[in-house]
């Protein structure tokens, strides 16, 4: 029993009267209604010391540098490679690089918008003073807006210097610099089940002069040229996982010179169509995949135009926890300085796959292959290319990489193609 307390408003208990289980804590809930410590309403939860820590599902995932409202995540590769080509070109030579990667990633953690930023450098140097060297770098940023009333703006920026291999002549030393810069801005309005959008476009491409095995340089400029580009879109939603869309595309490609080193009007007029199907199961499954038709007819009629069917996706899919497959597939259209030919349509796919392969290990391999056709003439390349990598994470910050590649271009063209073979081991460092 319990000695009665005289408090108006608060039920009482007889002194006589046996407590029933729980009835303390019915007791204490009444007088702390009462004194306005907690509402009616409200629902009893277990004791603090009763609640248990989650388990952390990626113990060496980045955990990022919060900077306001963004979350920024850099990284650095440092280590050694031995390649067979260290050029990836036509009669490149053996050497052992030192190779330095540094990456920078920022998100933004906003309720409403969103506004990501990832960039990459890479720096290859010989070790046995060949004197090679060669920068690879690249950025990406995009803005997305949500303007209320079903409207979405998305803007987004690009940067890429990568070498490529000279297609003016096969002798050729190395591989000349090639700089794209890319800018789109996309409006999108969801009515009901149907979804609407306009993306202009605009991209820039710069070609470095090419080195001349028998000394001297043959200067690209005559392939610099700006795409500019307008598509749109229209897609129904069948249900929340599925959407079939159309597109249609137009554009303009404009040369810088007029006329190229050949006398050749190179600008043309650009056409696109296609039909596809986005699909969205959450993480386990999403993607979407479109085929149809692109073509650039040249301004020069003794140019033949570049045309063919397309198909482009990309589908990411986790069968497992700790597992993402990613299944990619391009088609486009690069300009080309060849004589006789206005370009080249590229075809390429790529298979990637990550696996957390035990307690501190994690593993990545890629395939990928493309296959480029010059209109107007019967030259085509082929590139495969392969790789795998093993990371061993010592604690969450930092991990020991081991990394082999081999990449093979065969041409048509005699004296074009080449091997590369690569093995990598290094220090990964991220936070």
């Amino acid at each position: 029993s319990v000695a009665r307390r005289e408090r108006p408003g608060v039920p009482q208990l007889a002194e006589e009267t046996p407590l029933p289980p729980n009835a303390a804590s019915r007791r204490l809930d009444a007088e702390d209604i009462e004194r306005g410590a907690i509402g009616p309403d409200a629902e009893r939860t277990g004791g603090i010391e009763a609640r248990g820590t989650p388990a952390d599902t990626s113990p060496f995932a980045p955990t990022g540098i919060r900077a306001g409202s963004f979350v920024l995540r850099p990284s650095l590769e440092q280590g050694a490679e031995w390649s067979s080509n260290a050029s990836g070109s036509a009669g490149g030579s053996s050497d052992i690089l030192s190779s330095t990667t540094l990456r920078l990633g920022i998100e933004s953690d906003w309720s409403r918008h969103a506004l990501s930023l990832n960039t990459f450098g890479t720096y290859r140097r010989s070790l046995q003073g060949t004197g090679f060297s060669e920068l690879t770098a690249g950025l990406d940023g995009s803005l997305r807006l949500d303007l209320g009333g079903g409207f979405v703006s998305t803007t987004a920026l690009g940067y890429q210097r990568r070498p490529e291999s000279a297609e003016l002549a096969v002798n050729t030393v190395g591989r000349p610099l090639r700089q794209t810069f890319s800018a789109s801005t996309e409006m999108a309005k969801t009515i009901g089940p149907v979804l609407l959008s306009a993306r202009a476009a605009a991209d820039r491409n710069v070609y470095a002069d090419a080195t001349l095995d028998t000394g001297g340089t043959v200067s690209q400029a005559d392939r610099n040229n700006t795409l500019y580009g307008l598509t749109l879109r229209g897609g129904y939603q069948v249900s929340p996982a599925l959407q079939p869309f159309v597109e249609a595309e137009i554009g303009r490609r404009i040369h810088d010179a007029r006329l190229d080193s050949g006398g050749f009007a190179r600008s043309a007029t650009r056409y696109g169509a296609r039909a596809g199907l986005a699909f969205d199961r959450g993480e386990k499954f999403s993607g979407e995949v479109a085929a149809g038709f692109l073509t650039e007819r040249p301004d020069d009629s003794r140019l033949a135009s570049v045309s063919g069917a397309t198909l482009d996706g990309t589908l990411t899919w986790s069968p497992l926890r700790g597992t993402q497959v990613d299944l990619g597939a391009t088609t486009e259209i690069d300009a080309s300085a060849l004589a006789g030919s206005a370009g080249a349509l590229v075809y390429g796919v790529s298979l990637g796959a990550s696996r957390e392969l035990g307690a501190r290990l994690t593993g990545s391999a890629l395939l990928s292959a493309q296959l480029r056709r010059f209109a107007g003439t019967s030259d085509s390349d082929t590139t495969l290319a392969g790789s795998a990598s093993l990371t061993w994470w010592m604690n969450r910050y930092a991990g020991i990489t081991g990394r082999v590649g081999h990449e093979r271009l065969s041409s048509t063209v005699a004296g074009r193609g080449y091997g590369s073979t690569t093995v990598y081991l290094g220090l990964t460092l991220q936070r």
